[in-house]
């Protein structure tokens, strides 16, 4: 052989390569998903935080037709392409294509409010403004912070100012604002006022980080394991009544994942419901983790001698652990009264009132449970749990006021003023925020959505 394909065997080849271009050309002009589709398989994708996926695959298999051929459908997935680009810092042809769906659908606020997103990424801080003042005042009062941004990056820092205090006095756990304020009031002279709130956005890292763990774990299938990260984050910055509805939630949907349960049973034992605790822990392996805290929930309930077992379970897994045999030797003759343990005995005392009645039904003695704490242990926890009952009952008035007094003495000041706006405090809530020079009247106009009444200049 020469190397050489006869002739006979080039034609066997061109026609076996013409079918496989006839392949390839049938399968190139096959039908595109539809706009329902491709939606749909986006926000899939989308609320697993694959947002280049979502986006590739939206470019992919539904070239956009021209606009004056968009039916509804195509406009709602155009809306959702504009969403991922601006997520995905591609602001200039986010602002394209939000332009052509403001065209189409001008009474869409998202659609505006996507396109101030965009122009404060590439720096039209004037075109963001003009965008989110179409608003109506309900969709202002929504988008306070974008304005502020807005106007921050006009030099108007009075407004500026404004319109993050307001968000802050919504909800004093609003990172992003005190990034937002710190920087104003540097910008505009306040420097000492300024570093303050940058602090405390720094000061926020850990649940930031905590955050970016959780969308890994939903990039990753892991919703159960995302749920539970946010619920610990949440608990650690003092929010129990939310780290517990995510623990719920995270249990409705991995049943077998085992972090949201020891949660929850802490939570439980901490509220003086040990009982739950025992329940929820009971369908657990039992690994050690599982068993220490069985054995706490046991001995809170005053069953000692399953606390006793639920140790030896321990022990005999981790033989070397000394923690774990001082706390045996404790349990082993039962665990006598000691003297002047007044707070034991206070919890005890609640403990008892509480027993076989829901938390939701117990929101007088978990008060009380308040009074000990600050009586007998660290006041700190006292916030903790009445910020928990607010949330659990909060049009009972005895949780308003005890919540009014505790957070209207702390050291936040947005959390004082929000404390005073969320109990119906009759003085003026906002008068406090004087001394960061933002005029009350301001913040009040831009809760209410009157932004426009709300900025200088």
């Amino acid at each position: 052989m020469n190397g050489r394909i006869p002739f006979r065997g080039l034609l066997l080849l061109s026609g076996f390569l013409c079918w496989g271009c006839g392949a390839g050309d049938e399968g190139q002009g096959a039908p595109s998903l539809s706009p329902g589709a491709a939606r749909a398989r986006a926000e899939e994708l989308a609320s697993r935080h694959l947002l280049q996926e979502a986006l590739d695959l939206i470019e992919r298999s539904r070239p956009a037709p021209p606009v004056g051929e968009w039916s509804a459908a195509e406009a709602s997935l155009r809306q959702s392409q504009a969403g991922l680009l601006v997520s995905l810092a591609r602001y200039r042809e986010a602002v394209a294509l939000l332009d052509e769906l403001i065209r189409r659908q001008p009474e869409v606020p998202d659609h505006r409010r996507q396109r101030a997103r965009a122009l404060l990424g590439i720096g039209g801080y004037s075109g963001a403004r003009k965008e989110l003042e179409f608003f109506s005042a309900a969709e202002r009062s929504k988008s306070l912070l974008l304005y502020s941004r807005a106007l921050a990056g006009e030099d108007r820092f009075a407004g500026s100012i404004a319109l993050a205090a307001a968000v802050l006095v919504r909800n004093p756990w609003r990172d992003e604002a005190y990034l937002v304020l710190g920087r104003a009031l540097v910008r505009s002279g306040r420097r000492e006022d300024g570093h303050r709130f940058l602090l405390r956005y720094r000061a926020g890292e850990a649940y930031r980080k905590a955050e970016q763990e959780a969308l890994a774990a939903e990039q990753a299938g892991e919703t159960g394991r995302a749920l539970s990260i946010r619920a610990g984050a949440e608990d650690r910055r003092g929010r129990l009544y939310e780290a517990m509805m995510l623990n719920r939630k995270a249990i409705a949907l991995s049943p077998a994942y085992a972090p949201p349960y020891l949660d929850l049973a802490r939570m439980s034992i901490f509220l003086e419901h040990p009982e739950d605790a025992i329940k929820g822990l009971e369908s657990l392996p039992a690994r050690p983790e599982v068993l220490v805290l069985r054995a706490e929930a046991y001995e809170a309930s005053g069953d000692l001698a399953n606390a006793r077992g639920a140790l030896d379970q321990a022990l005999a897994l981790e033989p070397g652990r000394k923690s774990l045999r001082e706390r045996r030797l404790k349990l082993e003759g039962g665990v006598p009264a000691e003297p002047g343990d007044e707070f034991k005995e206070a919890r005890a005392v609640v403990r008892a009132a509480l027993r076989g009645v829901p938390i939701s039904q117990g929101v007088d003695e978990l008060l009380k449970l308040a009074d000990v704490y600050e009586t007998y242990a660290d006041p700190a926890f006292v916030g903790y749990l009445v910020l928990f009952l607010s949330r659990l009952a909060p049009a009972n008035e005895a949780v308003l006021r005890r919540f009014l007094d505790y957070y209207s003495a702390g050291p936040d000041i947005f959390l004082r003023t929000w404390a005073r706006l969320r109990a119906g405090d009759p003085q003026a809530p906002f008068e406090e925020l004087r001394s960061l020079g933002i005029e009350p009247a301001a913040v009040s106009r831009a809760l209410k959505g009157e932004i426009a009444g709300s900025t200088d200049g």
